[in-house]
């Protein structure tokens, strides 16, 4: 899967290392989740990036794998 992955973009694999944190706000001593509108064009590219690699990962699953991890919100948890 590694390979497969990697062989897609390099940075693929790299987001299933290392994780996908969303990016956040903190205002007022509350932290929350930055809205998509107000991501900066590396958060979003972050987020895509993510996004690929748990598709490529969801799709190397029989469905009783993918009903196990389909509720992961990152290519590293699944």
């Amino acid at each position: 899967m590694r390979i497969f992955i990697e062989s897609m973009e390099f940075d693929l694999w790299t987001i299933v290392e290392e994780g996908y944190t969303k990016p956040t706000i903190t205002t007022e001593g509350i932290t929350y989740e930055k809205p998509k509108s107000k991501r900066s064009t590396d958060e979003k590219n972050l987020y895509t990036l993510n996004s690929r690699a748990m598709n490529a990962l969801f799709c190397g699953f029989s469905p009783d794998e993918y009903n196990e991890v389909s509720v992961s919100k990152t290519a590293k948890e699944i």
